[in-house]
């Protein structure tokens, strides 16, 4: 026998309500129903008039249906549950033995008199009555039709209630045959509506066990017509066997199809939550179906979040919510019960979230079939299910925090100013951060997949391949420790780079290494420096003995008491001496300089300064020191005021002139400009000398810096003239640059503040002694 089952509704709502079509539908059967008891009913009435004994047989009747309706079996399928029994055996004696009109009132009867008694939910009381009445008025109009039929063409048939002709079984069986298709496709249509699936899905899901449930109702209750007929009545007992180990048969089938199907759906529970962790979707598919498994109306999830103190609600019908609560269990759960109730979830079922221990939430499953017949197996699986969803919390919140190590670590290494990435043992590149993009030129896209060795290239302080024949990725593989390098690379442009890279291998539980993790660090500047280091000491060594020397051969000679030096001459070894030493003396007072700015020591002033008179002053004292080179100053026929310190002023023009004087030939005259430009004054020295070369001028600035080697260039300083000129001006709030080509001279030009104020200070008597 089919009844509308319990299905799976995807709308929120109550579980047992039905869609608006569903509705129209059941309200459409009723009224069916309910004009074919208004059409039967004055012919039932006159069967009964006068004949009140005749009543006994419709009550046997309506009380066998209630009485079968005891004995009902629901299977389930997928997503409803299909009412089995024995119901149909007294269907079966009622077509035989009753008239239409009373058949089909009894059966209401019987049936709403079972509805009453054992169907809680009233959709299905409203539904299941006049579905009987329906299907066992279609079966009664077959049958009955074609038993007159039979009876027009063969008198002998009798038509009469009561008399077992089995000429009349087909007729009886095509009339069940109906019975089943109305009754069936009735159903098939409220769970169509119900759950959105075609009708013939519906239809041709149960129609397998339907058909079976109506060959074997339609056969025993045949056989009882018979036995009864034939006032075989005692023989009645022995069908008791089978009838009953088929209802057996049927529960234990349906239990077994209830359990596959159970398990089914809690490893579908799991999976949802295992294939997306920390998904809000996942967690609200997990209540769908811990909904679905447990046939009612919704459930609910509450994740307890501790760290945010908070009660995190995921519903099965698509909300959610947070609650602020004290962190502990028991809050939890005086939450989660305060929230069921506001949200109006009467008749629910509470249990813990629990993993490893300790409580981590609660689930909730509500609705008016927790209160009915929510069964012990219905609650293990919720606490099975409760238990899943704990697991994966925890998993979430290993996750979680495995995330933010990772994106930690991402950042750390995305923002390190070093270069990281990390090879296979193949040395294949499998990361690569964005220091190493700077440092080589292939950004990660590019490196990723490719062998290291053909990115780096790199190579020794000697020059051999170190991928070829020392590689440190190999090494650190061999030696399963640490591995530190110092190597020369290229850059996707060809530019040679001096790096310090330590091979740091991750190893496997069979100590064979799994990736190698390379941190490089750019050390170019470090060695450029080293390299300025060394030839400064070289070339202060030089530089110091240059002038030593010379001392040293006049001391010795003016010793000697073998000879006897005249006046004129010994002054001027004695003169010699002394331009030696003031040389000594500059190169000292310049690496004192460096010091004094370097730590910060040795600031200027700033006072307005007379642009003109100190270039002038500048230009005579070097014409005094050597009247035979030419010096030509070109200045304005106005007063020009800038703001710096005299002497720093006074320091750098002497520098970048005595550099003109030194490097350009003695015929060719060194020429000083000054030039006012709007906020600024410009002081520019020129030269014809050899001129710089373009990737030296970048340098020429830089500490210990000179053209060409220590051993092989002129004499004449450490690199640190024109080092002290930039900083110096940098300090005066100007700048300085050089404009220079090979072969036509250069020139330096350094600019300072100008500044407008008439009353600017002159150069004192000091400042004019200085020199």
């Amino acid at each position: 026998m089919a009844t509308i089952g319990e299905p799976a509704m995807p709308h929120r709502g109550v579980r047992n309500s039905l869609p608006q079509a569903a509705w129209a539908f059941v309200l459409a059967v009723a009224a069916g129903a309910a004009l074919e008891v208004l059409l039967l009913l004055p012919a039932a009435s006159a069967r009964l008039s006068g004949h009140l004994r005749d009543a006994w047989l419709p009550a046997a009747y309506a009380a066998g249906l209630v009485v079968a309706e005891r004995f009902v079996v629901r299977v389930p399928l997928r997503n409803h549950r299909f009412s089995i029994g024995v119901a149909e055996i007294v269907i079966v004696l009622g077509v035989v033995f009753l008239d239409p009109p009373l058949l089909v009132l009894a059966t209401g009867i019987g049936i709403a008199a079972s509805q009453w008694l054992f169907e809680p939910q009233r959709v299905k009381r409203l539904f299941n009555i006049p579905q009987y009445m329906l299907s066992v008025g279609a079966a009664a109009l077959v049958s009955e039709g074609l038993i007159q039929t039979l009876s027009k063409v063969d008198p002998a048939i009798s038509v009469s209630p009561g008399n077992f002709d089995p000429t009349l079984a087909v007729p009886w069986v095509l009339g069940m045959t109906a019975f089943f298709l109305v009754n069936h496709t009735l159903v098939s249509i409220v769970i169509s509506l119900s759950v959105g699936q075609s009708l013939l899905q519906a239809w041709l899901r149960a129609a397998p066990v339907a058909a079976a449930d109506w060959a074997a109702s339609t056969a025993y209750g045949l056989v009882i017509a018979a036995l009864v007929v034939d006032d075989r009545i005692l023989l009645l007992p022995l069908l008791v066997v089978p009838i009953g180990l088929t209802l057996l048969g049927n529960r234990a089938w349906a239990r077994s199809l209830a359990q596959g199907q159970r398990m089914h759906s809690l490893y579908q529970a799991g999976r949802a939550l295992s294939n997306r962790l920390g998904d809000l979707g996942a967690w609200h598919a997990f209540a769908q179906q811990v909904a679905e498994v447990l046939n009612c109306e919704g459930a609910a999830v509450f994740l307890g979040r501790p760290s945010d103190g908070a009660l995190e609600v995921i519903a099965s019908d698509g909300s959610s919510d947070r609650i602020t609560v004290t962190p502990s269990p028991v809050a939890w759960e005086q939450a989660a019960k305060g929230y069921a109730t506001r949200s109006g979830w009467s008749r629910l079922h509470l249990v813990p979230m629990e993993a490893e221990g300790r409580t981590v939430g609660y689930m909730v499953a509500y609705g008016p079939r927790v209160d009915t017949d929510f069964t012990g197996d219905d609650r293990e699986s919720l606490l099975t299910l409760a238990n899943q969803a704990a697991a994966a919390l925890l998993n979430e919140d290993l996750y979680r925090e495995a995330e933010n190590e990772r994106a930690t670590l991402r950042d750390i290494v995305g923002h390190s100013t070093d270069g990281i990435y990390t090879v296979g043992p193949d040395r294949t590149v499998r990361s690569w951060n964005p220091a190493m993009a700077d440092l080589t030129g292939y950004v990660e896209e590019e490196a990723i997949g490719q062998k290291c060795f053909n990115l780096l290239r790199a190579r020794d302080a000697r020059g051999v391949d170190m991928c070829a024949n020392d590689c440190p990725i190999l090494a650190a593989s061999q030696s399963r420790h640490e591995e530190i390098r110092d190597a020369s690379v290229l850059n996707k442009d060809g530019r040679a780079r001096w790096i310090n890279y330590a091979h740091a291998p991750i190893l496997t539980g069979e100590e064979e290494m799994e990736a190698d993790v390379v941190v490089v660090r750019d050390v170019t500047r470090e060695r450029q420096t080293d390299e300025l280091k060394s030839d400064f000491v070289a070339s202060v060594s030089h530089e110091l003995r240059t002038p030593l020397t010379p001392i040293k051969g006049f001391l010795l000679t003016l010793m000697r008491e073998d000879r006897d030096f005249a006046k004129e001459r010994r002054h001027e070894y004695y003169k010699l001496m002394l331009t030696q030493a003031q040389r000594l003396e500059r190169l000292i007072e310049d690496l004192l300089e460096v010091t004094r700015l370097e730590t910060g020591a040795g600031l200027v002033d700033s006072t307005p300064i007379d642009a003109v008179d100190l270039v002038r002053q500048v230009s005579d004292r070097f014409t005094a020191e050597d009247a035979e080179r030419v010096i030509h100053p070109v200045l304005p026929d106005h007063a020009v005021y800038c703001r710096g310190d005299w002497l720093r002023v006074d320091q750098v023009l002497g520098n970048l002139l005595s550099n003109a004087l030194r490097y350009s030939p003695p015929h060719e005259p060194v020429e000083i400009r000054l030039i006012p430009q709007g906020r600024e004054v410009v002081f520019e020295v020129r030269d014809w000398g050899p001129g710089i070369p373009i990737d030296e001028q970048a340098r020429i600035f830089e500490r210990f810096h000179r053209l060409g080697h220590y051993m092989t260039r002129e004499p004449g300083g450490a690199g640190l003239g024109l080092y002290l000129a930039k900083r110096l001006v940098e300090a005066m709030g100007g700048r300085i640059w050089v404009s220079s080509r090979l072969g036509a001279g250069s020139v330096f030009s350094f600019a300072l503040p100008s500044e407008p104020s008439l009353g600017a200070v002159g150069a004192s008597r000091d400042h004019r002694d200085t020199g």
